[in-house]
């Protein structure tokens, strides 16, 4: 769960600010992940990745992503045990 916080502010006109508060609200996190399921089955964990995909050519050039958690994400209904999963091929 993250916290997001915006300041909101009450205008009278354009040049003067009447109040100005914070609103904080829960959010849940979302990962975007590319190409890429995961399963827990007991202690075992699944991940399943289509290799025929791809998504383009790597920010460095050389190589074409395959597959990628986008980060460290937390594991399916274990958030304590971390993944961090990138799959390519030379470009």
């Amino acid at each position: 769960m993250v916290i997001a916080c915006q300041f909101t502010s009450s205008h009278l006109n354009t040049h003067r600010i009447i109040s100005r508060q914070l609103h904080c609200r829960a959010v849940q996190e979302i990962s975007i992940m590319k190409n890429m399921e995961m399963k827990r089955e007991g202690s075992k964990l699944i991940i399943e990745v289509d290799l025929t995909k791809d998504f383009g050519i790597s920010k460095s050039g050389k190589s074409v992503i395959i597959a990628s958690s986008e980060g460290n994400i937390g594991l399916p209904d274990d958030d304590e045990i971390k993944i961090g999963l990138n799959i390519y091929r030379k470009a």
